[in-house]
């Protein structure tokens, strides 16, 4: 993905590449007119997203226990337990409909 980044500047997004790829993209961006400078190279790989999904899920289920803890204080445990079930089946809708949507629009299966 090519992006405009300020006056007379672009910034290339792109997967994966090797060296090869690296220099031709590099040669063609040069060939528009003007220097080419590599700032940063980025790669979030699996083990990142594992990570993260990890953690997510962890935050996610000590944030319900929490709220139900205290909705079992506040009130009867039973309206607490009832409240954060509609809580979570709210969220696992949502983020399901997120996903499918986002599978969607970039074309997997």
């Amino acid at each position: 993905m090519v992006q405009s980044s300020g006056q007379d500047q672009l910034t290339v997004r792109t997967a994966n590449l090797s060296n090869d790829q690296e220099t031709k993209i590099r040669e063609a961006v040069a060939g528009l007119g003007g220097q080419t400078e590599k700032i940063r190279d980025e790669l979030i790989g699996p083990t990142l997203g594992d990570e993260l999904r990890q953690k997510a899920l962890i935050a996610l289920g000590v944030a319900l226990a929490v709220q139900l803890l205290y909705l079992s204080i506040r009130f009867r445990w039973t309206f607490g337990t009832a409240a954060v079930l509609a809580m979570a089946h709210d969220v696992i809708i949502l983020v399901g409909a997120f996903a499918w949507l986002a599978s969607r629009s970039t074309g997997c299966s």
